[in-house]
């Protein structure tokens, strides 16, 4: 029995004449129609083509290949059928030739058409015909080394110019900013098909008058918008108070709100708004009460009310603090060095190609720019070779076309025949899952069309909604979310009917066991013990494990087979980033005894085996090298312990490296060692280093030791990797061991990874990014780190680039060094940071649709129960999606709707409850013994192997008698002092869990050698941001709350502080301090030069331990303090999160030992008694006064 075809599906095979853009929904069957319309169009009753009269461009090269496949497999079962029947039909013959054309049909991406075109083309691209494709590694070596020569030779010419825009932009000794500006900017043009004119146009831009300017209508333009949506937020606020028991004293204030934005929208010039702006007072909410005023609606409107003030009082902030005088003087001092960064962008370039010829490769990227120069001329006219690729393809099809960018649409338009009256182009796509933005995808050239074609035979859009991958559960939640959130004015594209999913499987009812689950793990929830060390990743992780093994013991459907329980490599994990995430899951799902495989970008050059491999040929290549011999000689390749090698050390004395102890000792082992190295090393003059790589893993066995391991598929798959990475390499114009190495070595300085080797068909849990995961789908799908913050980078970096609009960069004043950022900077940032909330949205939609049967989304929020009121309340107008900083930010609004119908599963868990699932024991002690466990079971028992393992569990058993003694060390700090306080003090209590008692929230103390790396900074590290930024600022002045996030924002820039740091620090807690009246007593005696801080000091103290006292010394930092008169008061900054009335009592439990050692550290220092002693809590927003 055929296919059955919906009508939509049928429209879109049969169409013949004209451009068609399909917009298909993910799970629509785009490929099955695909395919379907190539058949169609080779079997044509009345105008049949040759298959090779067929371009398909596809996004990528496993797309392409499963394609031709797919279609080689259809032409294949269509033949036979026909064959059986009539073997010498007319169809049978044309299927017949159709198969032997089908080997060289254009079914490829677009880089690899471009190629194919300029090699055919070689002498109008101007190329040499032998040129190869450079990899993206050597790309970033010959990059890197182009670049630091360009600088090099600038430095030498002394150009004004350049020394200014050195100055301008760099702050420190290197010049690594410089490279990522022209970097930045190479990219970003090479994506544009007429780069020489749009450079030409960023250096014209800044010259003349503002007033009448491009960008004075930009920016007037964008105000115009934003003044509207404000208007349709008052006229919403309007609508709220006179709705039933709605607060109707306040429609009259909304009113005249509305009125008001609709005047400031239709003013005639910038100048004229600026004018009005400066003028405009909002009038203050009544405040008497009003009968049956239902409070919830009352809070609401004046929640869209303040969200409508707050976005137009940042806007009046961002573009109308300056006047125009000051826009035109930022203007002619930015336009300066936006000149010379192009100009150095285009000499990179120059040097760049010339690099090139002269190893003839070319970039990837380079395919596209030769095309361009084979099929248009400079006027942009058709060539004669464009002429002729456009007769000989009757339909160009491109697959994935949200994904095309500008300078894609004008190669493919250019063989089209479009000119000609005789549109053949077929698009097809999704403009809900254009997630490369990063790889400058345009997915506004499909809203274009989506927005401008119709039903007509010529440029007609066909919609294709229907569902056939998803259950009803999946498609529910996903309508929900999307239809609430996919806007048109954040995206350009709204979520309508023609956009929402319908149901195209044959499900007949909502199952209760695939209802879609939302799982948040609580940050704030007190962290048990067993569990204390691991990060906040990790502890989402174990939730996920958790719901894993529930999963996979229950006995559930899966779709298309038979009843069976679910199977590991039937769940996949989504995360927002790879970085940090992937490797922590995948850690934690297998010390669960769940297997589990990372789809990752990095961790390649990390991987054990990978490290033992190079470090075998850094060796060979030059054996006095003490790390790589040593770690060769640790793994089973040498066969050597750390006590041998310590003994090796130890018997000689002399200075010398560790390949020249080998060779004065004795024979046996090491002899044996020293002759393979040797023997290897003559070798590897004559072998090809693949070759080589290959003879090491057998002669080693290291290869099956790999495979033995815990993760052994993973471990052979990176082996096998390096053999192919050898052989890629030595397709480059280097040869041998020597060089490999030096070309391993620059990638990882230059931080090139190639990501950990997937493996196939095992029977593993998936864990990949969002990104890898696009056209894959799973039964169950984890979408997990929805809390993650999204990447803002590009918005807030020195240089801000947008195709529209051109550079924003800061105005530096060299002499003063005061930076601010210019008006259209901001005004780039604010359109990117609309784009990037866009394709956050698309990337969420995106992961969701993955799920076949089962949806779970994964976070952890700090204040959990509060966070989720919050996005209870929250309606996703216009001025709330300008918040969204994360997936959950996008998906909870509407899930917490969902959850209230009973439609989603939502369940908030503390840490505690990961204990009580049975995940407990010391966690990362029992993920070292799963792996060593499984290692020994990989391994031959011998008859010491009971002797062996009672040996072990006595050493691990064993507990050290003078602990006590092993803490007092000759020297600590104040807070080991501290600690040791602290643990004295609650050693002998007993703690009785009762429910009556308040628990006081705060966060562990952790010492910094203890602290692990975790994706946000917290606990101590918190601590010690806080103190470097207020031991910088200055202290003889006020801070506004904007001023406290601009000198943060320069601290990011400056790179004093990470992106990461900056998410840590809570700026209204900074305000709190600087409004507190210490603050002002601080800010008096910085006035008058006695503020003294981060004052060192070191004294002795006596500390009795076993009943004998001992003399120690103790460092510390005194953070600040500062003279009253003739009074000296001590101050000291804490971070710790304390709440309630219980918050001041443990500060002064945890830190009164801590400041009087500062006390009498100070007593010393000044030979006077202190006044006071105080704490500053940023969590309590208080001082708190220490008594004696």
């Amino acid at each position: 029995m055929g296919t059955k075809w919906t009508d939509e599906q049928i429209s879109v095979i049969n169409h013949r004449g004209g451009n068609i853009l399909v917009s298909a929904a993910a799970g629509s069957g785009k490929t099955a129609v695909l395919i379907e319309r190539i058949m169609g169009r080779i079997l044509d009753e009345d105008s049949p083509i040759n298959i090779d009269e067929l371009l398909v461009v596809t996004f990528t090269r496993d797309a392409a290949r499963e394609m031709k496949e797919r279609i080689g497999t259809a032409i294949s079962e269509r033949l036979e059928r026909e064959v059986e029947e009539n073997p010498d039909s007319e169809i049978s013959l044309r299927l017949m030739k159709q198969s032997a054309l089908l080997a060289g049909v254009q079914m490829s991406t677009i880089d690899s058409f471009c190629k194919k075109v300029v090699m055919e083309n070689f002498k109008e691209a101007e190329i040499d015909p032998g040129v190869r494709t450079m990899d993206e590694t050597e790309g970033v070596i010959i990059r890197k080394k182009v670049l630091e020569e360009l600088i090099e030779t600038e430095y030498e010419k002394k150009d004004t110019e350049f020394i200014n825009f050195v100055e301008y932009f760099v702050r420190g000794k290197s010049d690594r900013l410089l490279e990522d500006l022209i970097l930045q900017v190479y990219r970003f043009s090479e994506s544009l098909p007429d780069k020489e004119s749009w450079f030409k146009e960023e250096v014209l831009k800044p010259e003349g008058e503002f007033k009448g300017s491009e960008l004075e209508k930009i920016l007037l333009d964008y105000c115009r918008k934003l003044l509207n949506e404000f208007e349709k937020e008052a006229e919403r606020f309007v609508s709220l108070s006179l709705s039933p028991y709605g607060p109707s004293q306040y429609e009259s204030i909304g009113s005249l709100d509305a009125e008001l934005f609709s005047e400031l929208a239709g003013a005639d010039s910038f100048a004229t708004l600026s004018e009005l702006i400066k003028n405009v007072n909002f009038a203050r909410l009544p405040a008497k009460k009003v009968a049956d005023v239902d409070e919830k609606k009352k809070e609401l409107a004046k929640a869209v009310r303040d969200g409508y003030k707050d976005g137009f009082n940042k806007l009046k902030e961002d573009f109308f603090a300056e006047s125009i005088e000051e826009i035109e003087a930022s203007r002619e001092v930015t336009g300066r060095v936006i000149k010379e960064l192009v100009r150095l962008t285009k000499e990179f370039e120059i040097a760049y190609v010339e690099e090139k010829k002269k190893r003839n490769v070319a970039d990837i990227s380079d395919w596209a720019h030769f095309a361009i120069k084979v099929l248009l001329t400079k006027e942009g006219v058709p060539t004669q070779a464009a002429k002729t690729y456009r007769e000989h393809f009757v339909e160009i099809m491109i697959d994935e076309y949200q994904d095309s960018n500008i300078l894609q649409e004008k190669i493919l338009t250019s063989i089209s025949r479009n000119e000609g009256g005789k549109s053949n182009i077929f698009m097809v796509g999704d403009v809900k899952q254009s997630i490369y933005k990063f790889r400058q995808a345009k997915p506004e050239l499909f809203i274009e069309k989506y927005n401008k074609y119709g039903d007509g035979e010529d440029n007609r859009r066909i919609d294709l909604h229907k569902n056939f991958r998803s259950g009803p559960e999946v498609i529910g939640s996903v309508n929900a979310v999307f239809e609430n959130v996919m806007k048109e004015e954040a995206g350009g594209i709204a979520y309508d009917e023609a956009a929402r999913l319908v149901k195209g499987r044959d499900d007949k009812i909502l199952n209760e066991i695939n209802k879609t689950e939302v799982l948040i793990f609580d940050k704030d929830s007190e962290i048990p013990e067993e569990l204390a060390k691991l990060s906040d990743i990790e502890l989402e992780a174990y939730m996920v494990a958790e719901r894993i093994k529930q999963l996979i013991n229950e006995e559930r459907f899966i779709k298309g087979k038979e009843d069976r329980k679910l199977c590991c490599s039937d769940i996949a994990i989504l995360l927002r980033t790879n970085v940090n995430w992937a490797e922590s899951f995948r850690r934690i799902l297998i010390s669960e005894g769940i297997p589990a495989i990372c789809e990752s970008g990095t961790g390649y050059f990390s991987a054990w085996e990978v490290q033992v491999m190079i470090s075998l040929l850094k060796i060979l290549d030059n054996p006095h090298q003490d790390l790589p011999l040593a770690t060769v000689l640790l793994s089973p390749i040498g066969g050597f312990n750390e006590k041998e090698l310590a003994e090796l050390r130890i018997k000689n004395n002399d200075d010398v490296d560790l390949w020249t102890l080998l060779n004065m000792a004795e024979g046996g082992k090491t002899g044996r060692f020293l002759s393979f190295i040797n023997e290897k090393r003559t070798e590897m003059i004559y072998t090809p280093v693949h070759e080589l790589i290959k003879k090491l893993f057998d002669e080693t066995n290291f290869y099956s030791y790999a495979q033995a391991m815990p993760g052994g598929d993973t471990r052979i798959a990176n082996l096998d990797m390096l053999v192919a990475k050898a052989k890629a390499y030595e397709a480059t114009s280097l040869h041998g061991v020597v060089h490999f190495v030096r070309y391993i070595d620059r990638l990882k300085k230059y931080e090139v990874d190639f990501g950990e080797a997937g493996t196939v068909g095992a029977d593993a849990v998936r864990i990949m990014s969002i990104h890898k995961s696009k056209g894959l789908q799973y039964p169950v799908v984890f979408v997990s780190g929805m809390a993650k913050s999204m990447n803002n980078k590009d918005s807030r970096a020195n240089l801000v680039i947008h195709p529209d609009f051109g550079i924003g960069i800061d105005n530096f004043n060299i002499e003063t060094r005061e930076k601010k950022s210019t008006i259209l900077k901001k005004l780039l940032t604010r359109k990117l940071r609309l784009e990037n909330i866009a394709e956050e949205i698309r990337l969420l939609y995106v992961a969701m649709t993955r799920a076949e049967d089962k949806l779970i989304l994964t976070a952890g929020l700090d204040k959990a129960e509060e966070r989720l009121e919050d996005y209870g309340r929250d309606e996703q107008d216009y001025t709330s999606l300008l918040k969204i900083n994360s997936l959950i930010d996008i998906a909870m609004p509407a899930l917490m709707a969902e959850a209230y119908k009973n439609r989603v599963n939502l369940t908030v868990k503390k840490a505690e409850e990961l204990i009580e699932a049975g995940i407990g024991g010391l966690a990362k002690k029992e993920l070292l013994r799963s792996d060593i466990t499984k290692l020994i079971s990989n391994l031959p028992e011998t008859e010491e192997y009971k002797a062996i393992e009672a040996m072990i569990n006595k050493e691990n058993e064993y507990v050290y008698p003078f602990n006590e003694a092993v803490e007092l060390k000759s020297k600590m700090t104040v807070s080991e002092i501290k600690r040791l306080h602290l643990e004295e003090e609650e050693a002998g209590e007993v703690i009785y869990e009762n429910a009556d008692v308040e628990k006081t929230e705060y966060e562990a103390y952790v010492p910094e050698f203890m602290a692990e790396k975790s994706e946000e900074v917290k606990g101590a590290k918190r601590g010690t941001l806080y103190h470097m930024i207020l031991s910088k600022m200055n202290f003889g002045r006020d801070y506004k709350k904007e001023e406290i996030k601009e000198y943060l924002s320069g601290l990011v820039i400056d790179k004093k502080i990470t992106d990461e740091d900056l998410k840590s620090i809570d700026v209204i807690e900074l305000k709190r301090f600087f409004d507190s009246s210490l603050y002002k007593r601080m800010k008096q005696a910085f006035l008058t030069g006695s503020l003294f801080r981060e004052t060192p000091f070191v004294m002795g103290i006596d500390k009795e331990i076993g009943g004998e006292t001992e003399m120690i010394l103790v460092q510390g930092i005194i953070d600040a303090w500062f003279m009253e008169g003739k009074d000296v008061i001590l101050m000291d900054y804490k971070t710790d999160k304390v709440y309630g009335t219980k918050g001041a009592d443990e500060l002064i439990k945890r830190y009164k030992v801590q400041l009087d050692n500062y006390a009498k550290a100070l007593r010393r220092i000044t030979g006077k008694e202190l006044k006071e002693k105080i704490i500053y809590s940023f969590a309590l927003g208080k001082e708190i006064l220490i008594e004696d």
